[in-house]
């Protein structure tokens, strides 16, 4: 991707994977719509993995429809996913399918010689000024970390994944360490 100075206008593709619930996908959509886009060229691209729920399917058309934003129906078969009133159940087959969308989002933004690719989960609701902070870094890689409760009882922890949602330090295969390693790193 090219680096432009952040006085020009910067080209910029939201993606998202998005397989998420209408009522949680209405407040993403909002506030997507909410972003200050000064200064940006914004466009959006969504894969939608929606393949069990018809009604989120037929808001992301009528978002792109009036964005002219580019929609991917997914073209895999529906893996069974869980989320439930305590936790999101992860499996090692989900995770490689959410990556490999997001590949799919990174090559388009390649070929697209967009300035900035901002990934993001359809499950957030962005401060307004989230994607111009962003952009005014400068930066090659750039993240805002998102805190969460894995459950209800859990403190709240970074949503920042090292090789699944719970590890959050660096530990090579197989590697075991004790809590006061664990707690170092």
């Amino acid at each position: 991707m090219r680096h432009r100075e952040v006085d020009l206008v910067a080209r910029v593709l939201i993606g998202s994977a998005v397989r998420q619930k209408p009522q949680v996908l209405d407040l993403f959509l909002r506030s997507i719509t909410g972003l200050d886009t000064a200064g940006l060229d914004v466009e959006y691209v969504f894969i939608d993995d929606n393949l069990d729920c018809d009604e989120s399917s037929g808001m992301l058309r009528g978002f792109a429809r009036s964005r002219s934003a580019r929609m991917i129906q997914c073209d895999c078969p529906a893996a069974h996913y869980v989320c439930d009133e305590i936790t999101h159940h992860w499996q090692e087959d989900l995770v490689w399918r959410v990556a490999s969308h997001k590949d799919r989002l990174l090559d388009m933004a390649r070929d697209g010689r967009v300035d900035f690719i901002f990934l993001v989960d359809s499950d957030l609701v962005l401060h307004p000024r989230t994607l111009v902070h962003l952009v005014s870094l400068g930066l090659e890689v750039v993240s805002e970390v998102y805190w969460t409760k894995w459950e209800p009882n859990f403190p709240p922890l970074p949503q920042v994944w090292i090789r699944d949602q719970y590890t959050l330090y660096r530990a090579g295969r197989g590697e075991s360490l004790g809590q006061q390693e664990v707690a170092q790193r």
